[in-house]
């Protein structure tokens, strides 16, 4: 019995990767069980070649979603944000510098779309340089922005407590509309 696909490894629907990940086991399997003459080595051999391949793509997922989530997770328990670590600085740089460099905006678009794993993209020399210089260059690019805290919000309406319009009010009077 083999695990493809979510059965085998979930990923979050957000990177759009599931389907890309599911075919190329897929095709793993389509290519060696075939010729299999022990189906309990095929089995273990699929695992491994998934964790070799498709895992790739899973740990840096998680470490993303672990990211997104710390701040949120720092309101609920009315703490101050804290500090990105350094993968999600990296991360954030990566994207800000593939805006005006074109050899990184095409690195990253090939680890985006799954055709160059992440340590190839992230370990080439110029990327990194490119990265580096700008990370030391715009430290604000990476800092906690400042939000509201948790006593800033009415519970349960998401409409600020200190008096200010409701979000949909104030978007009425900066469009003119008239409700």
């Amino acid at each position: 019995m083999v695990l493809p696909g979510d059965s085998r490894m979930h990923t979050n629907p957000a990177a759009g990767r599931g389907v890309s990940l599911a075919f190329a086991q897929a095709e793993h399997l389509a290519l060696t069980t075939g010729a299999a003459t022990d189906p309990p080595a095929c089995t273990v051999g699929s695992g491994s070649w998934t964790g070799a391949h498709a895992g790739v793509w899973y740990g840096p997922q998680v470490q993303a979603d672990a990211a997104m989530a710390r701040p949120i997770q720092a309101v609920v328990a009315s703490q101050p944000t804290p500090p990105p670590d350094p993968a999600e600085r990296l991360r954030s740089a990566a994207f800000h510098a593939a805006r005006t460099d074109a050899d990184v905006a095409v690195a990253l678009r090939r680890m985006l779309h799954l055709a160059a794993r992440p340590s190839r993209v992230l370990g080439n020399p110029a990327v990194a340089s490119q990265l580096r210089t700008l990370v030391e260059a715009r430290p604000e690019l990476t800092a906690v922005a400042a939000g509201p805290t948790r006593e800033d919000w009415r519970p349960g309406t998401g409409t600020r407590i200190s008096g200010s319009a409701a979000p949909d009010e104030g978007l009425a009077k900066r469009s003119g509309s008239r409700t």
